[in-house]
């Protein structure tokens, strides 16, 4: 029993070191573009956007991740005309809460979403 306790401390203790070891960044990267997730934030559509990124999805803390919409042009024209909102002050609340799938893509040290399928879209209000 003590000779079981101790081999399975021995294997978990091992197993963390391995975690413990620094991966190269470039591979790390690489690992992480087109990941597959899931998402629930919130969305704004402006088409005069400086950055030239017509779609925000914003995390629930209010970070800002610039979008590529590839749910098809129904639900991109749904999220263009229910969510369209040009000020640059604004709070959570204004814009539109949405739910969905999509991937990660990493274009150099921005992260973008790349928005695949939507699943619940809610208006303010």
């Amino acid at each position: 029993m003590k000779r079981a306790f101790l081999s399975a401390a021995l294997a978990v203790a091992g197993a963390a070191r391995g975690f413990a070891e620094p991966q190269d960044f470039a591979t790390y990267l690489n690992a992480m573009n087109l990941t597959e997730v899931t998402f629930a934030g919130y969305i704004k559509y402006d088409d005069r956007s400086l950055n030239d990124v017509d779609f925000t999805y914003y995390d629930v803390d209010g970070k800002p991740f610039p979008v590529t919409m590839d749910a098809g042009r129904k639900t991109r024209e749904k999220v263009q005309a229910d969510c369209a909102f040009s000020s640059i002050m604004f709070s959570l609340k204004d814009l539109c809460r949405v739910t969905g799938t999509g991937t990660v893509e990493i274009r150099g040290s921005r992260i973008h979403l790349s928005i695949d399928r939507v699943t619940g879209l809610d208006t303010p209000g």
